[in-house]
């Protein structure tokens, strides 16, 4: 910012304006800007100081307040005004604008949130025992034929209740279905599948469906589903198993088993099994279990 010439002329302005509109300056605070020098290189201060006290009489005579800053430069106004900023006009077509940005983001965030909790249908399918002639669709129990590395289905076996029952050193096969309820859901928010085994004598385990063998090459996060054989420890115990899903992408097997054992602590008999399906269904909402016990009477389940 340079010297400025013409300024006396220019303070007499001030006077006429501090005159002509007295009643609207009145209470006013009133900044005179003015460089620090002319351009005969004095200090204005001085040299325009009989001017500058008649403004100040004049201003104080209407009942204003009149304040005269000395600059250097243009950046020496933001102590006495603040700093400069443009006020944002909004336009139609900004408002509009700001208004469909926002729906959008509420639509994608209700959108992720429902994509979230998209059910996922869960089914036993025919199991390797079933597709030999047997009825139905539950888990089987089977023997593995090493001769012909093969997994033989037996026969289905109860107690006297009706309740499934398993030789300890078999294995127990079976099949399950995930059907996305949503189409195309999968393409945005796939499902994640686990099997979750408790019983009343171990701790809970958890088991990524990705480790078991899918059907028909399906993908087991959405496709026709997935084939699974267990080895069945030789302890007499009840065991129940869940197939659950989940849309989370944080969710794994290893979290999934901490929070499940943490929940079941000090826990046992059959509160173990209501509240691993309690937690179950508020933690992924999508399960499907299965229940049978192992024992280790062979005459019990006939070959």
């Amino acid at each position: 910012m340079g010297a400025v010439g013409g300024v006396h002329a220019k303070l007499a302005l001030i006077g006429d304006y501090l005159a002509q509109h007295r009643k609207p300056l009145q209470g006013k605070r009133i900044f005179i800007a003015l460089p620090r020098e002319g351009l005969d290189g004095r200090s204005l201060a001085l040299s325009e100081s009989g001017t500058l006290s008649r403004l100040q009489s004049e201003a104080e005579r209407i009942g204003a307040t009149l304040e005269t800053v000395f600059l250097d430069s243009l950046d020496d106004l933001e102590k006495p005004l603040g700093p400069f900023q443009l006020p944002e006009r909004i336009t139609p077509r900004r408002a509009i604008l700001g208004l469909v940005s926002a729906l959008t983001l509420a639509a994608v965030a209700g959108a992720a949130h429902l994509a979230a909790g998209a059910p996922v249908t869960l089914a036993f399918t025919p199991s390797v025992a079933a597709e030999s002639g047997a009825d139905g669709v539950e888990p089987r129990r089977a023997l593995y034929d090493s001769a012909r590395d093969k997994i033989v289905p037996q026969p289905l076996c109860f107690d006297a209740q009706r309740e499934p029952l398993v030789v300890g050193g078999e294995t127990l096969v079976f099949k399950v279905r995930a059907h996305d309820d949503w189409p195309w859901i999968a393409l945005w928010r796939p499902a994640h599948l686990f099997v979750v085994s408790v019983s009343r004598a171990a701790d809970p385990i958890v088991l990524d469906a990705a480790r078991f063998k899918s059907v028909h090459g399906a993908d087991v996060t959405g496709g026709d589903g997935f084939a699974v054989a267990i080895p069945i420890d030789p302890i007499e115990d009840e065991i129940r198993l869940f197939v659950v899903a989940t849309r989370d992408p944080q969710m794994d097997a290893t979290r999934l088993q901490n929070e499940l054992r943490e929940a079941l602590k000090g826990l046992s008999g059959a509160a173990v099994f209501t509240t691993t399906t309690s937690f179950l269904a508020d933690r992924l909402g999508n399960i499907l279990d299965y229940e049978f016990k192992v024992t280790n009477d062979a005459k019990a389940c006939p070959a």
